[in-house]
């Protein structure tokens, strides 16, 4: 399992924030220069991107 989940989504990134999950740092992707955030991994967390994934808003 990976350590870390990146998160390139702003809508998703405010869902994990409003569950109490908090983000390790900000970065922009090398290549595409795309603004990610970075989670811990942890069951929580998988948790909640199981909870978007089934309920994700258009």
């Amino acid at each position: 399992m990976n350590n870390y989940f990146y998160c390139y989504s702003p809508k998703l990134k405010a869902h994990l924030i409003d569950a109490g999950e908090r983000f390790i740092c900000v970065g922009l992707h090398e290549t595409t220069h795309r603004k990610f955030w970075l989670f811990q991994q942890s069951d929580r967390l998988s948790e909640l991107l199981a909870q978007w994934a089934a309920n994700k808003p258009a």
